[in-house]
């Protein structure tokens, strides 16, 4: 088998040169496009940055506009609770009137019934006497 060999002179290694530069430029000027694509594309990436930014900033804003409120609902909590532990102990005091005056019923009642079963015997007594 026979080795092919190409024979370079001068005039071809020239136009080769110039093939390699000239890719060389299409080839930098096209990278040259490509960057700048990427630094439009770095720009826009900037301004959303700084949007985000803002909307960051907005947030945090909220965030302590919102801590505010939450202030406010644990103090009216506070004074509920309190209110509230005020009206519990209002309602243990009603209890024990309630108690008390349940006994004092119970005990007039009690008292009513004996008086009532004592008037019925005394009565009973002179109507047996005034019969006999």
């Amino acid at each position: 088998m026979e080795l092919m060999t190409a024979r370079w002179n001068d005039d071809r290694i020239d136009d080769l040169k110039h093939q390699v530069e000239d890719l060389g430029r299409r080839m930098g000027a096209r990278f040259d496009k490509v960057d700048e694509r990427f630094d439009k594309v770095d720009e826009r990436f900037d301004k959303v940055d700084e949007r985000f930014d803002k909307v960051d900033e907005r947030f945090d804003k909220i965030d302590e506009r919102f801590e505010a409120v939450n202030g406010r609902f644990e103090a009216v909590d506070e004074r509920i609770n309190r209110r509230f532990e005020a009206v519990d102990e209002n309602f243990k005091g009603v209890n024990t009137e309630i108690r008390r005056t349940q006994e004092m019923v119970i005990g007039l009642h009690a008292t009513i019934t004996r008086l009532s079963v004592t008037l019925l015997a005394v009565v009973a007594g002179l109507v047996v006497t005034r019969l006999a």
